[in-house]
C-alpha cells in the first residue's frame, strides 16, 4: 500500500517549497502502478504512509519514461538547497518503479550457499595482489566490488534464470558508469569476466542448463553444491580438454600436501595457452585450488601468481569455496564475512529512505555540466561517495571533498593508482591497536614499580650510578 498524488511541476514546486501538508482527498491509496501514463510535465508523488497533519518529504517521485535526466536537471535548478535530491527520495520511471515494487523483502532460497560472499572476497583479492593480504581488507573495500552489487540484486529481486541476465546487465552497466563518471582507475578484472562467472553460478542454482552456458562448468558447480565434489563425468569432460591435466586431476583425492603440489604444478602448466582455452584454464585452476581445503578461502595465495594472466581463476575459487557444504567462507577476515552476509540480507523496502549519498542518474546530471564547477556533495563517510546504481542496489567510489577545479595536478592525483580501496586501512588499524596495548603495558609496569618500590626498590636505586 502507498499514497500517491499526481500533479504537474508547478504544483510539485509549491508542495515542496512551501512544505504543505496533504489534505484529505488530494491523493489516493493504491497497491500498484500497472496502468500509469504520464505526460512530460506530470509527476506522481509517492509516500509510504500519508501524513495529513504536517509536511512529510516524499519517498519517491515517478516521472515519465526517458525523462529522468531532464527532471533531475530541472530539480537541481529549483531546489538548490536539496542537493542531492536523490539522497532523500528515489526518482523512478513507471517501469523501474514496477520492478522495484515486486522486489522481495525476505532472503530467498538461492541454493548458492556462501558463493556470493566467496565471490566478493575473491574479487577484492584480485585487486590487492602485491599490495596487502585479503584478510586485511576492510568492509568498505569489499562493498565496492561489482560482486557485492550483483549479490544485492540476487538477494533483493526475485528474478527467474531466464530474466536474470537483464538485471545483471543493468547493475553491471550502472556500476561501471559510476566508476567512469568519478574517474576511478581500471581494475584487474573486467566487468564482463565477473558477469560470466555470476551467470554460470546462477545457472547452476537451477535444475536445467540454459542455452549458451557451458554444461561442464555448470555440472561441476552443481556437483559441489549438492555433494561437495564434482561428478566424475563433469571432471572428465573438463580435464580431457587440456593436455597433461588428467593426472593432476586424479591427485586431488590424495593428502593435502599432494593437493598443494598439484595446484602449484597446474599454475606452472596453465599459465600460458591459447586464448580459446583461457576461461577453461581459469575454471580448472579455481576448482583445483578449492579442493586443497574445501569450503575455505585460506589458499587464495596459491593463485596469486596468475592474478595477472588468469584473474578469473580467483573468482572460480571463491565460487567453489562458497558452494561447498562445509563452507566456512562467512568466517573470513575475523568476522568481515559475517558482516557482508548481514548487509546482503538486510530487508529494504523500495519506499524506505535511500541510504546512499546520491543516485547514479543525478550524479551523471551534476557531473555532465562541464561549464559548472565540480559539485560539493555531503557524504556520510569522508572521502567516499555511495551511489545507488539501481533501486536498492548501491556501490561506493572514492570522492574527495575538495579538488582543484582548474583540472590541475591535484585533481589528476585524486584517484592515482590501480586501487579499489586503500590497502593501508587495516595496517593503520593494526598499528593503532599495537600502540594501545603498549601504552596499557607501560601503565601496568609503572603501577608495579610504585607498589613494590619500598625499601627494596630504594636500595636498588641507591646502588645505581648514573652515567655521565
Amino acid at each position: 500500500m502507498m499514497y500517491t498524488l499526481t500533479c504537474d511541476r508547478r504544483q510539485f514546486v509549491e508542495l515542496i517549497a512551501k512544505r504543505k501538508p496533504l489534505r484529505v482527498g488530494d491523493g489516493c491509496i493504491t497497491e500498484d502502478l500497472e496502468r500509469v501514463a504520464l505526460s512530460n510535465d506530470e509527476v506522481i508523488v509517492v509516500w509510504k504512509r500519508p501524513a495529513f497533519d504536517s509536511f512529510v518529504f516524499p519517498n519517491a517521485i515517478i516521472v515519465s519514461e526517458r525523462s529522468t535526466t531532464e527532471f533531475l536537471a530541472w530539480v537541481s535548478t529549483y531546489f538548490r538547497h536539496i542537493r542531492p535530491f536523490t539522497a532523500h527520495c528515489r526518482v523512478l520511471t513507471p517501469s523501474t518503479a514496477r520492478l522495484a515494487m515486486h522486489s522481495i523483502e525476505s532472503p530467498p532460497n538461492l541454493n548458492l550457499g556462501s558463493a556470493d560472499v566467496g565471490l566478493i572476497v575473491a574479487e577484492a583479492a584480485a585487486y590487492c595482489v602485491g599490495k596487502t593480504a585479503p584478510s586485511r581488507v576492510s568492509y568498505s573495500g569489499f562493498s565496492r566490488t561489482l560482486s557485492f552489487a550483483v549479490s544485492e540484486s540476487v538477494w533483493r529481486y526475485a528474478v527467474s534464470q531466464s530474466t536474470y541476465n537483464l538485471l545483471l546487465d543493468s547493475v553491471r552497466d550502472g556500476w561501471l558508469s559510476a566508476r567512469k563518471a568519478t574517474s576511478q582507475p581500471s581494475l584487474a578484472l573486467t566487468p564482463i569476466e565477473i558477469s560470466e562467472v555470476w551467470s554460470t553460478l546462477m545457472d547452476s542454482a537451477g535444475e536445467e542448463t540454459l542455452v549458451g552456458c557451458d554444461s561442464g562448468f555448470v555440472g561441476a558447480l552443481r556437483g559441489v553444491r549438492k555433494g561437495g565434489l564434482a561428478s566424475n563425468d563433469a571432471l572428465t569432460q573438463l580435464f580431457s580438454q587440456l593436455e597433461n591435466m588428467r593426472s593432476l586431476g586424479e591427485s586431488l583425492g590424495g593428502p593435502r600436501e599432494g593437493r598443494v603440489n598439484a595446484v602449484e604444478t597446474a599454475v606452472r602448466e596453465l599459465r600460458r595457452g591459447p586464448d580459446s582455452t583461457r576461461k577453461l584454464r581459469a575454471f580448472i585452476l579455481g576448482f583445483m585450488a578449492s579442493r586443497v581445503q574445501p569450503g575455505s578461502l585460506d589458499h587464495l595465495p596459491l593463485l596469486f601468481p596468475l592474478a595477472g594472466e588468469l584473474p578469473q581463476c580467483l573468482l572460480w575459487y571463491g565460487a567453489f569455496a562458497g558452494l561447498s557444504p562445509e563452507a566456512s567462507v562467512d568466517n573470513f577476515g575475523d568476522g568481515c564475512g559475517l558482516l557482508i552476509r548481514r548487509e546482503l540480507g538486510r530487508s529494504i523496502h523500495w519506499l524506505d529512505r535511500p541510504s546512499c549519498d546520491i543516485a547514479l542518474s543525478e550524479l551523471l546530471v551534476l557531473l555532465g555540466d562541464r561549464l559548472s564547477p565540480r559539485p560539493v556533495l555531503p557524504t556520510l563517510v569522508s572521502g567516499t561517495l555511495t551511489v545507488e546504481i539501481f533501486p536498492k542496489i548501491a556501490t561506493s567510489v572514492k570522492w574527495l571533498d575538495h579538488v582543484d577545479e582548474s583540472g590541475g595536478e591535484s585533481q589528476k592525483a585524486t584517484y592515482k593508482g590501480n586501487k579499489l580501496f586503500s590497502e593501508d586501512s587495516r595496517f593503520i588499524e593494526t598499528l593503532t591497536e599495537l600502540a594501545r596495548k603498549l601504552n596499557e603495558n607501560s601503565m601496568a609496569l609503572d603501577a608495579i614499580c610504585r607498589n613494590f618500590g619500598g625499601p627494596v626498590g630504594e636500595q636498588s636505586l641507591k646502588g645505581r650510578k648514573r652515567r655521565k
